[in-house]
């Protein structure tokens, strides 16, 4: 016997692969971290650029190699927002210094930036362990499209100043190799996806500059007139300045505190949303614990004195595109970050290079399709009313930053977004309200049974919730849940789709529920396990006054059981003649339901008895006497799923009795079962006898068939509403 043993592919050919992942990711994360390095140290002291590149470089192999073993990879840059803000932040530290009594110098400077940094990554971890990724889902996209919009209009902004300042020192030499790279850049991301756009626009940048200087027409300023050099800003920074006499202390630590809060809260925020998009593409998570490595190397990165670092989405999807972005990517990332400083080759790099490639940034960082909203509206085409808010809620973000920064844009933007959130939620508490005419379980019913749920089908109410609920919401839900529950009737309300509640919202239920209950109606409550555990636990705790079932299916049997037991005895469910009840006997004559009732073979099964399981091979159609039987099948995790209850009067088993394939699911009786048993032989001897009476049955079998398939469409289009 020749046996084929599977083997890995070699070391050599696993690293071959990450290449070009690694190339991809980090062609998109070098250039646009000296873009946001410069624009940082360029406000701090051009004479510290060095350092300062020396420490963001070290920190991104830092958090390269810490974040080669999370679950969910990802290439880090140092991104223009946080850099954005921290620039903010130190504006207003300089105009606050003469109060605090420190002098404001350049190692000041540099003191208070990194303070900010080594906060934050401080804060960081603790945004993890509490969990605070849930109330990330609060802030709606719109918010986002601000955020990234007004950095581009605000970088927009400050590249324009610093290309006319340019003019009396450079002339157009400035202006000139700005736009070439900002050119290729933009011609590159349009024309040449395969390329990095950054790495092919600053070559070009480059190449202008150095045929500038050989020619002897122009030579530009580069980013480091020195080059870089072997010190680290931790050991530059006076920090037993801050603790000298006549130093306000406390206020400098308050407001550093505070400014680190906020950008710790803006680099979690980018942190949730960045891994979110890149796992779209790879479906790879972070684990529960990844985020204890990249914090620890993020707080090591600060204290050298690197801005905070954070995953940067177009670089990771970038990688992800063309191949598998893993631990060995990662690897090579840090590497060729290493190659880069230790060539030498960013002291040749000119500042109107960096310059033209912030104004590329810019360009990609506006938001094209709320722009295109806007200017079809100014067009006379009025938008949806959700289209107007998320214009809006841009619009306020994007002043807020251009009038005053963007710490005050980032603040006024996550408050507007949890007023859209509420005013959302608040407005549209349900998914679907619906009657039992308009949904129904899938528990198979004798006709007589579905004839009078069809009389009764306004008794039964379905709601299902969705969004985030809490106190906001209250009186909303309150009022939906009174118009509802009318003496008589029996409400399901549906959770699954909640993706948090509050105490308010539990006692507001249970407040509604006990009321119904003393009228006369009745409420059930489904989905808290799909809904969260901390949706289940709040509702759980708050005194339900209502029945608890699994899923919305369970649920609505309960309600249609309820309606049948509580409707006419002459009608209940147990009162027909067995013929009556059957759908099979449908428009057959009194002889022929005679022969095929005498043709059922009679078998009993035991409550939680198996009556066949999937894959099971044979061809025999079921009809339920009395008792009723569930069908299941496996679930990927390891449980089973409830497809459809069956009841007196059901049929099972038909798909296998018309094409004799195996079995598709599993039944099993939830209460002692009797069933009539019709094999596929018996049948074709009917029907050979009888051949009118044996095509009524089979229609009777398709006709039913059908009827199932409609619902369960049905109930599928109301779950997705």
């Amino acid at each position: 016997m020749n046996t084929q043993v599977l083997q890995s592919p070699p070391a050599a050919a696993r690293w071959r692969d990450a290449l070009p992942v690694a190339i991809e990711g980090s062609g998109f994360a070098i250039p646009f971290s000296v873009g946001s390095i410069t624009l940082l140290f360029a406000r701090i002291s051009p004479e510290l650029m060095a350092p300062g590149m020396l420490a963001a470089m070290l920190g991104m192999v830092l958090m390269h190699l810490a974040a080669a073993g999370k679950g969910r990879p990802m290439v880090y840059a140092v991104r223009v927002l946080e850099v954005s803000m921290l620039v903010g932040f130190l504006d207003q530290f300089i105009l606050k210094m003469p109060g605090w009594g420190l002098a404001d110098t350049p190692a000041h400077r540099l003191m208070l930036v990194m303070a900010v940094s080594v906060g934050a990554a401080l804060l960081l971890p603790l945004c993890f362990a509490l969990q605070l990724q849930r109330f990330a889902r609060m802030i709606p996209a719109p918010v986002f499209a601000g955020f990234s919009t007004a950095l581009g209009l605000t970088l927009l902004i400050s590249q324009s100043a610093t290309l006319w300042n340019s003019m009396p020192g450079d002339g157009f030499w400035f202006i000139g190799v700005a736009l070439v790279v900002t050119v290729v850049s933009v011609a590159t991301r349009q024309y040449a996806r395969r390329l990095p756009p950054g790495v092919m626009g600053l070559l070009a940048g480059l190449l202008v500059s150095v045929l500038l200087a050989v020619t002897g027409a122009h030579a530009l300023a580069v980013v480091m007139q020195s080059g870089l050099v072997m010190a680290l800003p931790v050991t530059l920074v006076p920090w037993h300045d801050a603790f000298a006499a006549g130093v306000d202390t406390s206020s400098i630590l308050r407001d550093v505190v505070l400014a680190s809060a906020t950008l710790a809260a803006l680099v979690f925020l980018n942190t949730v949303v960045s891994e979110e998009a890149t796992s779209q593409l790879d479906d790879a998570r972070p684990r529960p614990r990844d985020w204890m490595r990249t914090s620890a190397a993020m707080l090591a990165s600060c204290i050298f004195g690197s801005p905070v670092l954070t995953p940067s989405v177009g670089a990771s999807r970038a990688a992800v595109s063309v191949g598998v972005l893993n631990w060995r990517a990662l690897c090579l990332v840090a590497a060729m970050i290493v190659v880069v400083v230790g060539s030498g080759v960013m002291r040749l790099v000119p500042l109107a290079a960096i310059s033209g490639l912030l104004l590329f940034d810019a360009w990609s960082n506006f938001d094209r399709p709320s722009l295109r909203m806007a200017w079809l509206w100014l067009r006379g085409r009025r938008p949806a009313l959700t289209e107007r808010e998320d214009l809006a809620t841009i619009a306020i973000v994007v002043a807020s930053s251009v009038l005053f920064n963007l710490v005050t844009g980032v603040a006024v933007g996550v408050f507007a977004g949890l007023v859209l959130y509420a005013w959302r939620n608040g407005r549209r508490l349900a998914r679907t309200v619906a009657t039992g005419a308009e949904l129904r379980s899938n528990c198979a019913r004798s006709r007589n049974d579905v004839a009078l749920l069809n009389e009764q089908a306004q008794r039964v109410r379905f709601i299902a919730l969705e969004g985030a609920l809490f106190f906001g919401a209250a009186s909303a839900l309150q009022a939906l849940l009174r118009e509802q529950s009318a003496p008589g009737r029996y409400i399901v309300v549906d959770w699954s789709h909640v993706v948090s509640a509050d105490s308010t919202i539990a006692s507001a239920f249970a407040r509604v529920a006990a009321e119904a209950r003393a009228a006369g109606a009745s409420f059930a409550v489904s989905g808290l396990d799909a809904a969260g555990r901390q949706v289940g636990e709040t509702m759980l705790a708050g005194n339900l006054q209502a029945d608890v079932f699994p899923d919305a299916d369970r649920a609505l049997e309960w309600a249609e059981n309820e309606v049948l037991r509580t409707s006419t005895p002459t009608l209940a469910m147990e009162g027909t003649s067995l013929q009556e009840a059957l759908s099979l006997f449908r428009g057959l004559s009194n002889e022929h339901r005679t022969a095929i009732e005498g043709a059922l073979e009679q078998r009993f099964y035991r409550s939680g008895d198996t009556v066949f399981t999937a894959g099971q091979v044979d061809s025999e159609l079921m009809v339920i006497l009395q008792g009723c039987v569930d069908i299941l099948v496996p679930h990927s995790e390891g449980r089973d799923v409830r497809l459809a209850r069956i009841r007196r009067g059901g049929m099972l088993g038909e798909l296998s009795f018309l094409d004799r394939a195996p079995r598709a699911a599993t039944a099993v009786a939830t209460e002692d079962l009797l069933l009539g048993v019709m094999s596929r032989e018996r049948f074709e001897n009917f029907a050979r006898d009888n051949p009118e009476a044996g095509r009524r049955v089979l229609t009777n079998l398709a006709l039913d068939l059908a009827f199932r398939m409609r619902r369960t469409n049905h109930m599928a289009v109301n779950s997705l509403r």
